[in-house]
C-alpha cells in the first residue's frame, strides 16, 4: 500500500511541476490555454486547445524538460490544425463539399465560427453538424445566413 501511495504522490509532484513549467510559458498563459495535464509513472499526457502549432509544441518540449518525466504524449491541438481539419471535412462529405467556397472558419481554442453564405437550413445545420463531430472542437457558433 506504501509503494502505490508514493507513486500517487509522485505523480501529483510530476503533475504540478509539468503544470508549472507550461504555465511559464508567456503565450500559453496568457491566453488561458486550456491545458490538461495527466501523469502515470513518469509519462506524461497533454490535452486541450493551443492557438498555433508552435504553443502546442512548446508544451510538448516544456513538459520533456521537467525532470522524472520519461515520455510526453502530446494530445493538444492547435487552432490551426483545427482549422484545417474542419475544412477537409467540409471539403469531403457530400452534404457540405459544395460549400467549402462560400464558407470561412475561425478557430479560438477550440471554438469554431463558421461564417459565409449557404443555400439552404439543410446545408447550414449539415455544416455545422460535420464541423462539431471534428475531435478537438468545443462549440461551433454558426454564423451562416440562408440565402435561397
Amino acid at each position: 500500500m506504501n509503494m502505490t501511495r508514493q507513486q500517487n504522490n509522485d505523480n501529483r509532484r510530476l503533475e504540478a511541476e509539468v503544470r508549472q513549467a507550461i504555465q511559464s510559458y508567456e503565450p500559453l498563459r496568457a491566453l488561458y490555454c486550456p491545458v490538461t495535464v495527466q501523469v502515470c509513472d513518469g509519462r506524461v499526457r497533454l490535452e486541450g486547445t493551443v492557438r498555433t502549432f508552435i504553443m502546442k509544441h512548446m508544451a510538448g518540449e516544456l513538459a520533456r524538460r521537467v525532470p522524472g518525466v520519461l515520455e510526453v504524449q502530446n494530445g493538444l491541438v492547435s487552432d490551426t490544425e483545427l482549422q484545417l481539419w474542419v475544412a477537409q471535412r467540409l471539403a469531403h462529405d457530400p452534404r457540405t463539399r459544395l460549400l467549402t467556397t462560400d464558407i470561412s472558419i475561425r478557430c479560438f481554442l477550440g471554438r469554431v465560427h463558421l461564417q459565409g453564405r449557404v443555400d439552404s437550413t439543410a446545408r447550414r445545420e449539415a455544416a455545422v453538424k460535420v464541423a462539431a463531430e471534428v475531435e478537438g472542437v468545443r462549440q461551433v457558433v454558426n454564423e451562416l445566413v440562408v440565402e435561397e
